[in-house]
């Protein structure tokens, strides 16, 4: 997604989804409205995520290379989760 897609997707206020008192949670089913800069730090960790992917794929294809690949999908996700949370 673009960065101004991101940032225009809800008019810089949350929908209906994300309003009032969204609590992190382990299972929370609302996400909170996220900062600009938020969003800046999301787009700038996947793409920096995506040049290390990119390189990853580079390497000889086998079961280090997908162990790889997914333990930097993992932790993509996890840092998104901490800060989106």
């Amino acid at each position: 997604m673009s960065e101004e897609r991101n940032r225009d997707l809800f008019g810089e206020k949350p929908d209906a989804r994300q309003g009032g008192g969204a609590k992190p949670g382990r299972f929370a089913n609302r996400d909170r409205h996220l900062t600009t800069d938020e969003l800046e730090l999301v787009d700038a960790i996947k793409a920096a995520a995506s040049g290390l992917a990119s390189l990853y794929e580079k390497a000889p294809a086998g079961r280090h290379t997908s162990i790889a690949m997914t333990e930097l999908e993992t932790s993509i996700l996890w840092v998104v989760k901490g800060i989106c949370a």
